[in-house]
């Protein structure tokens, strides 16, 4: 039987015990905290954190384990470690830092000469304080190392940084490393130009079959609302948009993993990628690229994990059906009281589902809103493009969440 160690053991990692037990593999699994859904879910389980590499690296040897995986963006230096030294399937732990520290991304984008933005990264405030003097405002200050966008910060010029320490020791809080990066802020060419999705990459070849059209809210630009299934663009577009994020890809020395991509057009017309992650999507949406392609990208994860590539090839061999879906993310945009959700009664004929992560009743912050923050999702299913895109481009009509104020 083949043994398949996790790092992590939060609901998400659960998709991927799930899809390993179905192939029959046996899951070991590194998790500090017991009570977390995952330690039930494995066949073994070490009391580790997992982000303790050379611990994971003895448990990993003595259990002689066939492929290690995670989909948490601070356990995947671990993850390509221990595959590194056991010589499992896996990426260097160098490209994966090249992706995973933000200051690292874009030094590998200037070094390709591929658009980017000027950037500085710093320690101390002042550091920041007097890098910044540099940049062309204005910017965006974000934890070097972290998952999500928390802490992300948009700054409109340098005199309105020089009174954002709070903001700066936020950002250093939530980065691994303590470190602090700054760029200057590329402004979209349009809102509904968002590139979002997975690529499978194995070897030299990658599936291309995760990615769709994102578009953000004129209210809450730094977020990623409503993902959109296929890709919204032409036969040309699309390949220049694999084009780019292959080059990049290499270049960042990847050679193995699905990776999730964030991109957009600058309004002077040039691709930007804002980062590449280091792991599947978050918030269940390999499940609902599953619902648009039929791929099953746990399933592909796993599998290849531990050397087994049929999956892969069958799914790269076959004609896909694609569907036209969407998902709409539930995000607040001031601080109140959650109570539900608002769907028109035009769109709800085509919802296929509406789930909220949190009660009503729920209380919400009005303060450093970030994609932690999502309140719940609808997925929408439809039968042409034309209706689907008709309804996109005023999605905030028709579903939003009811936010109440806090008596």
């Amino acid at each position: 039987m083949k043994k398949l160690l996790v790092l992590n053991g939060t609901a998400i990692q659960t998709n991927l015990i799930r899809a390993a037990h179905e192939e029959n593999y046996y899951v070991i699994l590194c998790e500090a905290i017991p009570t977390f859904p995952g330690v039930k879910a494995c066949d073994k389980y070490y009391q580790v954190d997992p982000g303790d590499k050379d611990k994971v690296l003895e448990i990993a040897q003595k259990e002689q384990v066939d492929g290690v995986i995670s989909n948490h963006e601070l356990n995947m230096q671990t993850v390509a470690y221990v595959a590194e030294k056991m010589g499992l399937r896996g990426t260097s732990l160098q490209s994966v830092r090249n992706l995973d520290e933000k200051a690292s991304f874009r030094k590998v984008q200037h070094e390709l000469g591929v658009f980017s933005p000027e950037y500085i990264l710093s320690s101390t405030f002042e550091e920041m304080l007097e890098g910044a003097r540099q940049l062309h405002f204005p910017i965006v200050m974000k934890p070097n190392f972290s998952s999500g966008s928390r802490g992300t910060t948009f700054i409109e010029s340098y005199e309105e940084l020089c009174q954002s320490e709070e903001a700066w020791n936020r950002c250093s809080d939530y980065s691994v490393d303590g470190m602090v990066e700054a760029e200057e802020t590329v402004e979209m060419s349009r809102l509904d130009g968002y590139v979002e999705g997975d690529v499978f990459v194995l070897g030299d070849r990658i599936f291309w079959g995760g990615l769709g059209s994102g578009m953000r809210s004129p209210k809450l630009k730094a977020l990623d609302m409503t993902d959109t299934y296929p890709i919204i663009a032409t036969e040309e577009e699309f390949e220049d948009i694999k084009r780019e994020i292959e080059l990049q890809i290499r270049g960042a020395g990847i050679s193995y993993g699905e990776y999730n991509i964030e991109m957009y057009r600058s309004e002077s017309g040039k691709m930007f990628i804002i980062e590449i992650n280091s792991r599947q999507s978050g918030g269940g949406m390999p499940h609902f690229i599953m619902n648009y392609s039929g791929v099953d990208l746990y399933k592909m994860l796993v599998t290849t994990a531990i050397g087994d590539d049929s999956y892969f090839d069958k799914v790269c061999s076959s004609e896909i059906k694609w569907n036209y879906v969407c998902r709409q993310f539930l995000m607040p945009f001031s601080g109140g009281v959650f109570k539900g959700i608002r769907i028109s009664d035009e769109i709800r004929p085509y919802v296929v589902k509406a789930s909220s992560y949190v009660s009503e009743g729920h209380i919400i912050k009005d303060n450093n809103i970030w994609a932690g923050d999502i309140l719940g999702f609808v997925d929408l299913g439809f039968s042409d493009r034309e209706t689907q895109l008709a309804f996109m481009s005023i999605i905030e009509e028709h579903i939003a969440p009811i936010i109440e104020p806090v008596l």
